[in-house]
């Protein structure tokens, strides 16, 4: 009678650990996610933001040395 209950307590602890090793490796996997994406994002930007001061200079320097 022991035994059996013994089983059935740790299979609902296996159960609940299982659910909850689940959900914090699905919430790390989507953070893991929207981390990715927002950091490809800032470098996109980042790099236009630069390539349009590198086209200004490029510019502004061509326009003078036509004067």
């Amino acid at each position: 009678m022991f035994i059996p209950q013994n089983k059935m307590y740790f299979n609902l602890l296996f159960n609940f650990f299982s659910s909850f090793v689940n959900c914090v490796v699905k919430l790390l996997i989507r953070n893991l996610f929207i981390f990715i994406i927002s950091f490809f994002i800032l470098f996109i930007y980042s790099n236009f933001m630069h390539i349009i001061k590198v086209m200004k200079e490029l510019i502004t320097a061509s326009i003078i040395n036509f004067l």
